[in-house]
């Protein structure tokens, strides 16, 4: 959503500034626990927030719809190994996305240990 301000120079030329309005965003962070990912993040006022992960190839999905941090990932890998997770949060309102999305990426741990 963007708002325009228009100013006027001594030339009587306009100029139009476009100005970002700010849109609700959910902030995460990320931990590597015992237990999974925990992705934590501040409701900032919102009815909930939507979760989405990628791992490996495939598309986002959904995961979970929350009403209050932390989410705890406690899927397992999809190998052994470590692998790169990415997550993705939006506000919503009545199950509807609202706002922007944040994105964060994180390296679970696996479970070979090299000895």
């Amino acid at each position: 959503m963007y708002s325009n301000l228009i100013s006027f120079s001594e030339s009587g030329m306009t100029n139009v500034v476009g100005r970002k309005l700010r849109s609700p965003r959910p902030y995460l962070r990320a931990n590597r626990t015992s237990a999974g990912v925990t992705l934590e993040f501040e409701m900032d006022g919102q009815e909930s927030i939507l979760i989405y992960s990628k791992r490996g190839e495939e598309e986002y999905v959904f995961l979970r719809e929350m009403s209050r941090s932390p989410f705890v990932d406690e899927r397992p890998n999809l190998t052994k190994y470590s692998e790169n997770r990415m997550y993705k949060a939006v506000f919503a309102s009545d199950g509807v996305p609202i706002g922007e999305d944040d994105f964060i990426e994180i390296k679970t741990k696996g479970r070979f240990r090299f000895f």
